[in-house]
């Protein structure tokens, strides 16, 4: 007979036989920004391409206006900020290929064409990977921008989970992840929906620096060790982030 103990250090060396974890087709980040694909990255050393994978969606809010609006995403005109472009349409930031100078216009020229071409097709994926039959996870990181009133924010996630199933045909889950100072009290069963799952860790990276080294590795790997990817992709690019 299995003794717990035991059990304990098979889950701790193979997670994935823990009835506690959850396998899925599709594992995509919403936002609100890059920490969330990073931080799996890190610890599985592969990431789906998504349409949100690498964004600055603000807040919540603008997220979900933007997933009400799927068809305006990037379908007109982008600002670059420096060191993102701004969609016009929905007000979400997304990262160049490259790395421009505001004031070298021939390369940012070049640099927005290959974005709209990039966003046209991961707006198809997007869709596609909502309808081939898998199970898909969504994740969204509480932005500092979003209601620290568990009340408000609790509203402003059932909204984007409605309106992810008006776009969704897979069955999915959605992963909430806040710091556990900002919701001291909030539990999972205050969404009242077996489809959203609300894990915390102790702090989120500067919006300025979401790889620095100075992140909270052991939290994030504990959710990613709750909620995992049942496939494997190869790697076949290198980050900006990692080093050479």
């Amino acid at each position: 007979m299995l003794t717990c103990s035991f059990l304990k250090k098979l889950y701790c060396y193979f997670p994935f036989l823990s009835k506690n974890t959850k396998k899925y087709g599709h594992v995509l980040s919403l936002g609100y920004n890059c920490e969330v694909s990073f931080q799996f990255f890190k610890y599985y050393h592969f990431l789906e391409a998504g349409l949100f994978s690498w964004v600055g969606a603000s807040d919540i809010k603008t997220l979900t206006n933007a997933l009400n609006n799927f068809n305006a995403i990037a379908s007109g005109d982008f600002k670059y900020n420096g060191s993102m472009w701004q969609c016009l349409n929905s007000s979400i930031c997304f990262h160049g290929k490259f790395n421009v100078k505001a004031t070298d216009v021939e390369a940012l020229n070049a640099d927005k064409e290959d974005l709209i071409s990039r966003t046209a097709y991961l707006k198809k994926k997007f869709l596609s990977s909502g309808s081939d039959g898998k199970k898909n996870l969504y994740i969204y990181k509480h932005s500092i921008r979003d209601s620290n009133e568990a009340t408000l924010f609790i509203k402003d996630i059932q909204s984007l989970y409605n309106t992810l199933k008006t776009l969704i045909q897979n069955d999915f889950d959605l992963l909430v992840v806040a710091e556990s100072k900002t919701f001291p009290a909030l539990t999972e069963k205050d969404f009242k929906n077996d489809h959203i799952y609300f894990r915390t860790v102790e702090f989120f990276t500067p919006e300025t620096s979401v790889t620095q080294k100075n992140n909270d590795r052991k939290h994030w790997k504990k959710i990613f060790k709750e909620f995992r990817p049942d496939f494997k992709l190869k790697k076949t690019k290198k980050y900006k982030f990692e080093e050479v």
